[in-house]
């Protein structure tokens, strides 16, 4: 029973140090979940042909009523850099969310993240498939297959030039 109390009172101090450091540090976690969200059901279907993927971190400002009053997007990826369709989309999206912060003062402003990934993967298909992924609070995932390309080259056959596959 010394053993186990022991061990109950460590692990106490550990986690009271912890969050000293966390809070010396400025980290802060709050408990924030959606309280409001329309689900994605589908890859958005100009990024699919344009097969745009990637990770985008949206940066939200949401109200004391839980609307997001802000919302800005995020990535390091180079294609996505280059074409923002999905970091417009994704931002458009959460825009229409609510949420609720179990920490905050009942009409006190915060600041949340969520993380979208994208991914493209599988056979190609005329058909747009999406599989959702709620890993809620803190991240969704959509993923589907890139669309079948008629105009492109086949890999490992070669072509004439001027000509077309």
């Amino acid at each position: 029973m010394r053993h186990i109390l022991g061990m109950l009172l460590r692990t106490i101090a550990s986690l009271l140090l912890l969050s000293l450091y966390a809070f010396g540090q400025g980290v802060t976690h709050l408990q924030v979940y959606p309280q409001h969200m329309t689900v994605p059901t589908r890859y958005d279907a100009l990024a699919r042909a344009a097969q745009l993927q990637g990770i985008i971190k949206v940066r939200m400002k949401i109200g004391g009523g839980g609307r997001v009053l802000e919302a800005k997007s995020s990535t390091t990826d180079a294609l996505l850099l280059a074409h923002p369709l999905l970091q417009d989309r994704t931002e458009a999206m959460v825009r229409e969310w609510t949420f609720r912060c179990l920490d905050c003062q009942n009409g006190q402003a915060f600041e949340y993240e969520m993380k979208f990934t994208y991914v493209l993967k599988g056979e190609a298909a005329d058909y747009n498939d999406a599989e959702v992924v709620l890993d809620l609070p803190y991240e969704i995932r959509i993923s589907g297959r890139p669309p079948i390309c008629d105009h492109c080259p086949v890999p490992g056959q070669k072509h004439r030039r001027g000509s077309f596959p």
